[in-house]
């Protein structure tokens, strides 16, 4: 959703999952954009080939990604 339309519509769409987020929504974010995973989600899963490779705050589990050869 986030990769496609212009920087006008992303940031709509930000701000409208930023909100649904301080409703109490769940939501379920799946993206290859580890910057906006740390600045949207409240946790993190990280999968490798169907598995669960960690789970928890968003920063450590990016950070464990990054640092995995």
């Amino acid at each position: 959703m986030l990769a496609v339309g212009d920087a006008e519509f992303q940031e709509k769409c930000y701000r409208r999952i930023k909100e649904m987020r301080q409703e109490g929504v769940t939501i379920v974010y799946v993206s290859h954009n580890l910057n906006s995973v740390v600045d949207i989600c409240d946790r993190a899963l990280w999968l490798d080939e169907g598995e669960v490779r960690m789970e928890g705050d968003p920063e450590e589990v990016v950070k464990s990604y990054l640092n995995t050869p």
